[in-house]
């Protein structure tokens, strides 16, 4: 491990033209073991000071005819690794010109592996400026609409949020009418809406939470998402929504907060609970008990 650390620190150190050259000659000469940890390294160094003519480089490699896919994918995989937005515009770039194919697939993947890559320990929502493009294009490829959305969700930008739930508003009136529709924006962006995690997205979802009509779409949209997330704030804006809600709303009430699963959550959950906080719906107080504890097992 400590000769493993050495080497990478040893090849960070390198300038990144030169070791993007060094890291060509591996793909060429077939160096697997060497070429991993290189991979590392020239990501790393393209994170901290992006090279533009680097990436031309690699986009250029990539198009090209003299690689198997075994080598490209490689490439694809230095790309992944770096996870920033140029590097996606070059994933993205190739995937849309791309016929469907091995590597498609692989860009494919790797915008997923991208937009969920926090590194930095961190969200990107600067990735979805990137992704945003190609989804105001609405490319007539099913699997690359829905991994565009997708990736917007799994970036977490205000203004990504935003353009998924337009897309749904503009759409058919129910959910259950999307899912059976044939506006494929509208569904991609449905189904991708349940992939935000990031945090900062809550007061937007909240937002919609206020619509009157429950079997209004964007408002089923948000509350879904927010059942999701799988985070206290989420938590805090379906807890608020559901202290106003009407006693119609019950089943939703159920179907979303059983899906909560974190401590954090949980516990301010029956902290609400035990304080007695009123209701505007004592259905929907003793539903959310009784939700509450029969998920107490699950999470145990």
């Amino acid at each position: 491990m400590k000769a493993r650390q050495q080497h990478f620190d040893r090849l960070a150190e390198q300038p990144a033209d030169s070791l993007w050259s060094y890291w060509r000659q591996l793909l060429n000469d077939h160096q697997v073991t060497q070429l991993e940890m290189a991979t590392y390294a020239l990501a790393h160094e393209l994170r901290q000071a992006g090279n533009e003519e680097i990436y031309s480089s690699i986009a250029e490699v990539l198009r090209g005819f003299s690689l198997s896919i075994d080598q490209k994918k490689w490439v694809v995989d230095l790309l992944t690794e770096t996870a920033t937005a140029e590097a996606l515009k070059v994933v993205l770039n190739e995937a849309v010109n791309s016929r469907p194919s091995a590597l498609q697939r692989l860009l494919l993947e790797s915008i997923l592996k991208m937009t969920n890559n926090r590194w930095g320990a961190r969200f990107h929502p600067e990735l979805s400026p990137v992704l945003e493009d190609i989804w105001n294009r609405q490319p007539g490829d099913w699997e690359l609409l829905l991994t565009v959305a997708t990736g917007i969700a799994n970036a977490g930008s205000e203004r990504g949020a935003t353009l998924l739930l337009r897309a749904v508003a503009n759409s058919r009136p129910t959910v259950t009418e999307v899912e059976k529709g044939k506006n494929l924006p509208a569904l991609a962006a449905l189904r991708a809406l349940r992939k935000i995690r990031n945090p900062e997205v809550v007061p937007i979802l909240a937002k919609e939470l206020t619509h009157a009509d429950l079997k209004d779409v964007v408002f089923m949209a948000s509350g879904d998402a927010l059942a999701a997330m799988g985070r206290p704030e989420a938590t805090e804006a379906l807890l608020k929504w559901a202290k106003q809600a009407p006693s119609d709303a019950t089943p939703l009430v159920e179907k979303w907060f059983r899906q909560i699963r974190d401590g954090v959550s949980l516990e301010r959950l029956h902290k609400d609970l035990l304080q007695n906080k009123p209701f505007h719906s004592e259905q929907i107080k003793e539903t959310l008990a009784v939700t509450l504890k029969e998920i107490e097992p699950a999470v145990e």
